[in-house]
């Protein structure tokens, strides 16, 4: 019943629990049992699951505030493994009511959690106790705040190759002209991110090939000019692995050095 978010209240249903008695050939516990000698085991097995997903790797910590049915602030915190080879799953770890959502009441919240239960809980208590914490997101917020819109874009299904270094020459455009030390050192990680990747120089050389621009002759050794002839699709569309993987690899790091950031 917790994993299909079937509430435990509905026990209380003689027509449910008579259905499960029936059907399980077994006596169904009160909700109170449940709650008692059930749920707490419970909840201690999945902390050692998620500490042993993460084990000994970078993780991520995220905290977003929702509304449930009955209009209550719900502060929602979540943790993930930062792995290299792609987007990790999150986990939820804990959820608190809110009188009011904003940073400083999430920030209480976080400091009511205990220590002990995982790392990441440890970690996001020294981060909301820093004194730059509000500065910090402020220069998030302004200047890197458009990157998850950003990395959804890139993980769209079909967007042309041309639209794809579009949107990556935007990213590197926007970085450049970000004032401050953090917004330089996010600019040279940005580059040697895209020179590390592989087929990069190939996938910018591309679109210019085919809107006519001159391109190094090795480029077009490299590609071929059958092949990226043949590889506009219906509407225009670049089609084949080779593309797919590395648009795919740019959406994944851009959504790294968000991560990282």
């Amino acid at each position: 019943m917790v994993a299909a978010n079937i509430p435990w209240t509905k026990l209380n249903n003689p027509i449910l629990k008579g259905f499960l008695t029936k059907y399980t050939n077994k006596q169904i516990p009160d909700e109170s049992t449940l709650r008692k000698n059930y749920l707490h085991p419970q909840y201690l097995s999945t902390i050692e699951k998620i500490k042993e997903n993460i084990g000994a790797s970078y993780f991520w910590t995220s905290v977003y505030e929702t509304t449930d049915r009955c209009g209550r602030y719900i502060a929602n915190i979540v943790v993930g493994k930062v792995d290299s080879t792609g987007p990790s799953s999150p986990h939820l770890i804990a959820s608190r009511v809110l009188e009011v959502a904003n940073s400083s009441t999430i920030a209480r919240e976080i400091q009511t959690f205990d220590v002990e239960d995982a790392v990441s809980i440890r970690e996001a208590k020294v981060a909301t106790s820093s004194s730059t914490v509000v500065s910090d997101l402020a220069n998030v917020k302004s200047y890197f705040g458009n990157l998850p819109g950003v990395i959804v874009s890139l993980e769209a299904r079909n967007l042309p190759l041309i639209e794809s270094v579009k949107i990556m020459h935007t990213i590197q455009e926007g970085v450049k002209q970000t004032p401050g030390p953090v917004a330089s050192s996010v600019a040279t990680k940005l580059e040697q991110v895209l020179q590390r990747n592989t087929g990069w120089r190939t996938m910018v050389a591309v679109p210019d090939i085919l809107g006519g621009q001159s391109t190094p002759l090795q480029e077009i050794r490299r590609v071929g000019p059958s092949r990226m002839a043949g590889g506009r699709g219906e509407g225009g569309l670049l089609v084949g692995t080779r593309w797919e993987e590395g648009r795919r690899n740019l959406a994944f790091e851009v959504h790294r050095l968000h991560q990282s950031r």
